[in-house]
């Protein structure tokens, strides 16, 4: 039983080195930081609420997201890179609407990077995090400017500024060179001369029941993930999520919508507790998977409060996914081989 073992992985290790073989590194993508596009002006994030606090709000807050009125808008698009992976954030919404895998191509013999995310209509597949009022209105960032700083150890930091009169948003990222990780940081300030208001932190997956493109592996599983204290590697299909909504409070864990080959998770700093939770959008075809933590209070002329994730978007690695949670790599499907794992 050992050598069959022993010559089954071994016949995988050789299958996956000329698979990257094939695959090889790619040209460098020359990519400005900031472009302009004039796009339908429509709202990313459905007028119901999404996604419920941990906890039940106190008070109102008197907050409200900012809304455009014109049918056409241009909308700035801001990047932020490393070696492996290219992501392209909306600088209204804060979604991360593409993400470029650098290193794997579209097609084997193409040149075109494989793109994860999604902002056509018919194909919504998007990121996106946050914070939101007691009355459920997504606080959009409007973000207008980006910094970008080296950090330790070669990582590369970027820096989106935004809000308005009444708001401070600030969102960083920081890329580890070779990583498909991103530690993303969220932090907003009030700038209202009344009393302290609260907010709820969020992140949230959005995507469509839509296959994978040029995937002839049909029995490979497609939707969401969630890892809670309860159950560490727990399935809630799309079906599941028309018949109702799922919700469960726990501890740390991680939630992501997988596919084969590729995934995209969010997992939180595993100190605080989370309220995970999935629905179908009633208005549109899109399905919302995510978390949200508990309300936080902003006052005046303080320092402001922050909410900090990493999001995954790429293959799976079991290495770099195990790095940011022990069970992260249960996510890897070795399907009739899985007695290997």
């Amino acid at each position: 039983m050992d050598f069959i073992k022993l010559i089954l992985i071994s016949l995988i290790a050789i299958t996956s080195y000329y698979l990257l073989l094939q695959w090889g590194p790619s040209e460098n993508l020359t990519q400005s930081v900031i472009t302009n596009e004039t796009i339908p002006n429509k709202t990313n994030i459905e007028s119901e609420r999404l996604l419920s606090p941990l906890q039940a709000p106190e008070t109102p807050a008197p907050l409200s997201p900012i809304v455009a009125t014109n049918n056409q808008s241009i909308v700035q698009f801001f990047y932020v890179q490393n070696n492996v992976v290219n992501l392209r954030i909306s600088g209204d919404s804060g979604a991360i609407k593409s993400s470029l895998l650098k290193k794997i191509k579209k097609d084997l013999q193409g040149a075109d990077p494989l793109e994860l995310f999604s902002a056509v209509d018919e194909k919504p597949y998007y990121v996106n995090s946050g914070f939101f009022s007691d009355e459920g209105n997504f606080l959009q960032p409007n973000f207008t400017s980006i910094a970008q700083e080296l950090g330790e150890n070669g990582k590369d930091v970027f820096t989106l500024i935004g809000g308005d009169d009444t708001l401070y948003i600030e969102r960083t990222f920081t890329l580890e060179p070779g990583k498909y990780s991103v530690e993303i940081e969220d932090t907003i300030l009030s700038r209202l001369p009344t009393s302290p208001v609260s907010v709820t932190p969020y992140v949230i997956i959005e995507r469509g029941d839509f296959p994978v493109e040029g995937d002839g592996f049909a029995y490979a599983y497609l939707g969401p993930v969630f890892s809670t204290q309860g159950e560490r590697f727990q399935k809630i299909s799309f079906s599941d999520l028309l018949d109702e909504p799922f919700k469960k409070s726990s501890p740390g864990g991680w939630v992501a919508l997988i596919q084969h080959y590729f995934l995209s998770a969010w997992i939180p700093e595993q100190s605080g507790s989370f309220l995970y939770q999935a629905k179908k959008n009633s208005s549109s075809n899109r399905f919302s998977v995510g978390y949200t933590s508990k309300q936080l209070s902003l006052a005046q002329n303080n320092n402001g409060v922050s909410f900090t994730n990493t999001l995954y978007v790429g293959p799976k690695l079991t290495g770099q996914l195990k790095a940011l949670h022990q069970d992260l790599d249960l996510v890897v499907d070795y399907g009739f081989l899985w007695w290997l794992g």
